[in-house]
């Protein structure tokens, strides 16, 4: 079974002016078929969400001791259930600090799996509903919202005690609530954040030199290949390694993609987290205003969508039949 620890704690704060409390489970939860889905349930919300940021444990053990007290655990020197409580309360201090009223489930559990181990931390809401009992009489549910998750971090073990990287620790921040996801970043000690954006687009730079001589058509598909890939890795929550994508995008009779970027660039990163704003701007351009909304693949421009710099215009040629369909529908009517 991938879960190894599951447990859950309340923790409210009725009014802007009233103190937070917590109410501490004293015992894990049992692991069964139902723990485990709704564990895969939430690890997918939490990969398909997008805006994580990503970086490490404060140096600061003093403000953030959630990595000493983690290692404590890893080590076998405290229990999970010790573990969960230290973080519920540590979180309660900081969710003080804030004026902002909530009443949640903070759900703490741990899979081992083969890509690697990750300890979960998810802030949990609840959703309301309506059925229909046996009697066919109308009744209220209350339920575990786990498709609209807002706070809630991963913290991958093997790579925090290894040190290989400093981006071992991703967070969710919740954009509605900026003092509450300010509270939750400073308890689980989240620091030294790693750009994402930046180093996608050093890598598309990358690939921008590497198929510069190449034929049109053949560019085209390599750089294709490459954003379909790191979306691949983005959609599972797995970074970018180099020689791995060098093995999909290297073009025969050219260098090795890997061997490329070595020589061009040798302080690129070989291994990196994808950001999917940048690698759909590489393939799409789109923009919108208040009447106008367009988007096209980047393929297209210089050939059936041409841009005219001194009139600050587009020509568009072979519009798609939908479109052309509402057009001629739109003229006739006027």
């Amino acid at each position: 079974m991938a879960l190894q620890h599951l447990i859950a704690h309340r923790i409210y704060k009725s009014a802007p002016t009233t103190p937070c409390e917590v109410r501490l489970r004293q015992n894990e939860i049992r692991r069964d078929g139902k723990s485990e889905e709704l564990c895969r349930e939430l690890k997918n919300t939490y990969i398909r969400k997008g805006g994580k940021a990503y970086g490490a444990f404060s140096d600061d053990s003093g403000s953030a001791p959630l990595s000493a007290w983690l290692k404590e655990w890893l080590e076998e020197r405290i229990t999970f259930l010790s573990l969960a409580q230290k973080i519920t309360t540590h979180l309660q201090l900081h969710i003080d600090k804030s004026d902002t009223p909530l009443d949640n489930t903070l759900l703490i559990f741990y899979e081992r799996i083969e890509a690697g181990d990750g300890l979960y931390i998810v802030l949990l809401d609840h959703s309301s509903g309506q059925y229909f009992d046996g009697e066919m009489e109308l009744c209220d549910s209350r339920y575990l919202d786990t498709q609209s998750i807002h706070l809630a971090a991963k913290i991958k073990t093997a790579e925090f005690l290894s040190g290989a990287n400093h981006s071992y620790l991703s967070i969710l921040k919740w954009r509605g609530e900026k003092e509450l996801s300010d509270a939750f970043a400073e308890a689980m000690g989240f620091s030294n954040k790693v750009d994402t954006g930046a180093d996608t687009s050093e890598f598309l730079d990358l690939v921008t030199h590497y198929t510069a001589t190449l034929p049109e058509d053949v560019a085209k598909e390599t750089r294709r290949t490459a954003v379909e890939f790191c979306l691949q890795q983005d959609k599972v929550g797995l970074p970018v390694q180099m020689d791995e994508l060098a093995e999909h995008i290297s073009v025969p009779e050219q260098p090795h993609f890997a061997h490329f970027a070595r020589t061009t660039q040798p302080e690129i990163k070989t291994e990196w987290i994808p950001d999917k704003a940048q690698l759909k701007n590489y393939v799409r351009i789109s923009g919108r205003d208040e009447q106008m909304s367009m988007s096209f693949a980047s393929a297209c421009l210089g050939d059936t969508v041409v841009y005219d710099t001194n009139s600050d215009s587009l020509i568009i040629k072979n519009i798609p039949a939908s479109l052309k369909a509402k057009l001629m529908e739109h003229l006739k009517k006027s």
